[in-house]
């Protein structure tokens, strides 16, 4: 899953770093930064037993290159500084420095986030010109909440390799070999790939009386190709050294695309499953420093991005280092040594492990010079050292990069023109070729689709067309009732949200939470003939907002017109039914006929990651509509995860909600089913307001986890809010992977009683 990830992140070769004063920002520019570096090179990747990346190839024209700059300054700009870079900081002769890294992935399903991974390493680097680079590790600390308690380290310590550096290298550390995954932007004919403009020009006063003016050189791909970059450079006019890049990529990497392309998608079964499978970047940044007035050496670097694995799960991630405690030796006349030539391949660097416990890391015929790397301290030494950040409590706890800064990183991005408009050959899937083309339910029975999109650069266009055809009850006329949908939409993705405007004929569910409409009711219904949705059918257009997967604060809104008719039950058809006539679905709610216009806002807070600590959780949700019916419902959920005596966890949720004004059926409280009250069906009870609660106490190891629990709830009249008779619940349960695959056995203990098996995802431990 994140293979792109490690590309652009473990795997780079590092890039420099010097601190020794740091400068303000430019205007509408972060102060943090982070490698823009990318080094996938295809041996690596062919080495590792993993896929290769390879930027596509074409053949040049005259043509490709028209236009790819604004006017003559930029033009000369760029290659001067293009023919400059390989040139800077070539008078360094040796430095130390103290480095910092952190590396978070989480994992998050239908509410909650978790912590897969963290690393944080510290370590003492000692470089020298033409001599063995030694890197002394201090600190090494890794966690993986979501299977194992505690933090834990490692022997091999390799991958520190990454955090040195030659300061006469690559000022952004991007290869320009084609076996490389990113397009160079200063690299050679990169005009026939990327068009550059002028942007803002900023001035900042030095200590000692000096000025120094920054230009924003402005990267344009031409077309969004994910080996492509848009963001700017910011160039120090007078020695043309890059102090300041800010990218993300042209486009999101997919899967089905790069295997396409590749021509080995047939190599991976039921791929189409799990599609879409992609990976995206919010930002890419790199910051330098200005050492004792004199060099420009990178200072802090940073990359926050997210994974998706259909519609099963995403993984956001979040990678910072920091450079700090500089000394540096070199010539201040001016003198340039010999540098590398000006396309300096990249090379592949092998460590292995010596008796003496060191990691000595070289490359083939030692033309990147060796560098040997051994621990200071012993295991519980590195993970308790002082360099190190405190403990992580979250993927994205007190970041270099502040929300303020990440929205000025946002801002810088969205002022770089989209890529020209264009359409890309439209993609086809049906089936089981696209995760949510089949699902089953009372309603349409078997209900197959198909989905064709179009990228068109700023916009993305799909169209989703189903089917359903559900066997009627016996006796029913016709025998064979056909059910269509159709969705069509318009998407606009930004640093920062994704915008979707569509207009549909679909099937909706009355309650969201209890997901009908997924792989796991579909399940249910068709093999245990158990259907918990309540259904309606939706005419109408929307407009949704989405936040980005990163960060812990979410808002999502939803805007809509739409007109709301009641839907009938389609069949009694399921595998049970097969085993005798009383195996029959519950009858369909029948929805109240609407023509409602309304919004729905959503606010998403999380603090915690780990269980063996203390988390919290809430969403605040409010939504209205008028037209037929006049009402406003607002709600709120809490959940509350704690540490417990004798190696025990607990959690609570709380939920509750009420209306205002008089609401469709449709538009009604819900209760029951894994999601709200277990050991019962789904909307067991509903009406204008409700309440829930639930406690859960389960074993600390997260991997697999034994857990006892019990829930509660009510719903009904608001008039009875008080007064209303809950249900209860009590059962036992097994987590996997912190919750995210639960198996729930719960006994409903109020008529109507009964015993209940669910299997679902995003438990609460």
């Amino acid at each position: 899953m994140w293979l792109l990830v490690a590309a652009l992140l473990v795997q780079q070769q590092p890039l420099s770093a010097q601190d020794s004063t740091r400068l303000a920002p430019p205007r509408d520019t972060a102060q943090a930064g982070a490698g823009i570096g990318a080094d996938t090179a295809h041996a690596r990747h062919k080495h590792n037993g993993s896929l290769t990346f390879r930027p596509r190839q074409r053949v040049l024209t005259p043509a490709d290159t028209m236009g790819a700059y604004t006017d003559a300054g930029t033009r000369a700009l760029v290659q001067r500084v293009r023919a400059q870079q390989l040139s800077l900081n070539g008078e360094v002769r040796a430095y130390s420095v103290q480095a910092r890294e952190h590396f978070a992935i989480g994992m998050k399903a239908l509410w909650r986030e978790r912590l897969a991974f963290a690393q944080d390493q510290s370590a003492h680097i000692r470089w020298r010109r033409g001599e063995t680079t030694r890197i002394d590790v201090d600190g090494l600390r890794q966690a993986a909440p979501i299977a194992v308690r505690g933090f834990f380290t490692q022997k091999d310590l390799s991958a520190a390799s990454i955090l040195a550096f030659d300061p006469a290298g690559d000022r952004l550390q991007l290869g320009v070999s084609d076996s490389n995954f990113v397009r160079h932007p200063l690299g050679p004919n990169s005009e026939a790939y990327y068009r550059f403009a002028s942007g803002d020009t900023t001035t900042l006063r030095l200590p000692d009386g000096r000025t120094l003016r920054l230009i924003e050189l402005r990267v344009i791909p031409r077309r969004d190709d994910v080996h492509l970059l848009r963001g700017s450079l910011w160039i120090d006019a007078a020695s043309l050294g890059v102090v300041r890049g800010v990218f993300r990529l042209a486009a999101d990497w997919d899967l089905e695309a790069e295997l396409a392309y590749e021509g080995d998608k047939k190599d991976i079964p039921f791929i189409g499953m799990l599609q879409p499978i992609r990976a995206s970047l919010r930002y890419m940044t790199i910051d330098y420093a200005l050492v004792g007035f004199r060099w420009w050496l990178p200072h802090t670097m940073a990359l926050e991005g997210a994974a998706q694995l259909g519609s099963v799960a995403s993984f956001p991630a979040h990678y910072e280092r920091v450079y700090s405690d500089y000394e540096v030796e070199g010539d201040t006349t001016g003198a340039q040594v010999a540098a590398a030539p000006a396309q300096a391949p990249q090379h592949e660097y092998h460590c292995r492990m010596q008796k003496d416990g060191t990691s000595l890391c070289e490359c083939p015929e030692n033309k990147c010079g060796r560098t040997e790397i051994r621990a200071t301290k012993d295991s519980l030494g590195l993970i308790a050292s002082s360099t190190l950040p405190p403990p992580p409590r979250s993927a994205f706890d007190e970041p270099l990069i502040t929300e303020a800064q990440l929205e000025n990183l946002g801002r810088a991005l969205e002022r770089i023109p989209s890529e020209p408009w264009h359409a890309s050959p439209p993609r086809l899937h049906w089936g089981l070729g696209r995760s949510g083309l089949i699902r089953f339910n009372r309603v349409e029975g078997l209900s197959i689709g198909a989905r064709e999109d179009w990228d068109f650069g700023p916009l993305a266009a799909d169209l989703t067309g189903r089917l359903g055809v559900a066997p009627a009850p016996r006796d029913s006329s016709p025998a064979v009732r056909l059910s269509p949908d159709v969705v069509a939409g318009l998407t606009h993705e930004t640093t920062a949200s994704t915008f979707r405007l569509a207009a549909y004929r679909r099937l909706d569910a009355m309650d969201p939470s209890v997901r009908p409409l997924g792989f796991g009711n579909s399940f249910n219904a068709l093999f245990f003939g158990r259907d918990d949705g309540q259904y309606f059918y939706a005419l109408g257009t929307e407009l949704t907002r989405r936040a980005a997967p990163t960060g812990t604060e979410h808002v999502t809104w939803r805007l809509f017109a739409e007109h709301q008719t009641a839907v009938s039950q389609g069949t009694n058809w399921s595998v049970p039914r097969l085993f005798g006539p009383e195996h029959g679905f519950q009858p369909n709610l029948m929805a109240d006929r609407a023509n409602e216009a309304g919004a729905e806002l959503g606010l998403h807070f999380e603090r915690g990651l780990d269980a063996a600590r203390f988390r919290w959780a809430t969403d605040l949700t409010l939504d209205g509509a008028t037209g037929t019916f006049d009402y406003g419902r607002p709600a709120a959920k809490l959940l509350l995860g704690f540490p417990l005596p004798a190696h025990l966890v607990g959690s609570l949720e709380g939920a509750a909600g009420t209306s205002v004004g008089t609401a469709p059926l449709q538009r009604s409280w819900f209760l029951g089913g894994p999601a709200t009250l277990r050991g019962y069906s789904g909307a067991v009870l509903y009406g204008s307001a409700f309440w829930r609660g639930r406690a859960e106490v389960a074993t600390s190891l997260p991997g697999a986890r034994l857990v006892l629990f019990s829930d509660a709830g009510w719903a009904g009249d608001r008039r009875d809010f008080r007064v209303g008779r809950p249900l209860y619940s009590a059962g036992v349960g097994a987590s996997l992977l912190d919750g995210y695959f639960r198996l729930d056995l719960a006994r409903a203990l109020r008529r109507p009683t009964g015993w209940r098996l669910d299997l679902y995802l995003d438990g609460i431990l």
